[in-house]
């Protein structure tokens, strides 16, 4: 399913508040256009979608990304799916990550966790 206008990209919402995957991948691929309408539609969309859904997350609104990202942060989470974890998407734009997280089927809300360095110390206690 390809989107080449605002047309389409109402009728994906639609396809997809019905539940059909192939819509989200479409919507996901528009919000990478560089045509503002088809961009800004699709992105807009995906965020009320995953509102409506009760997914949250605390990710920058427009971090830069590629779509290879989309195939990472699914897997990241797929992988954490049911067992209560969050997976690390802190340099994920929001509807980027929130796409993801619907296309996975995550339920529970989602929140971007910095990455963290371990603690160092100058001193040493002897």
């Amino acid at each position: 399913m390809e989107l080449t206008s605002t047309e389409h990209v109402l009728l994906a919402r639609a396809a997809l508040a019905s539940g059909n995957p192939d819509a989200l991948d479409a919507l996901v691929h528009a919000a990478f256009s560089g045509y503002p309408p088809l961009r800004d539609g699709a992105r807009a969309i995906l965020l009320a979608e995953a509102r409506s859904r009760g997914i949250t997350l605390d990710a920058p609104d427009d971090a830069p990304a590629a779509p290879a990202d989309y195939a990472v942060l699914r897997a990241a989470f797929a992988a954490v799916r049911g067992r209560g974890e969050t997976p690390r998407v802190n340099d994920a734009p929001r509807w980027l990550a929130l796409a993801a997280a619907m296309r996975e089927r995550w339920t529970s809300p989602a929140t971007a966790r910095a990455a963290t360095a371990p603690a160092t110390s100058d001193r040493e206690d002897a």
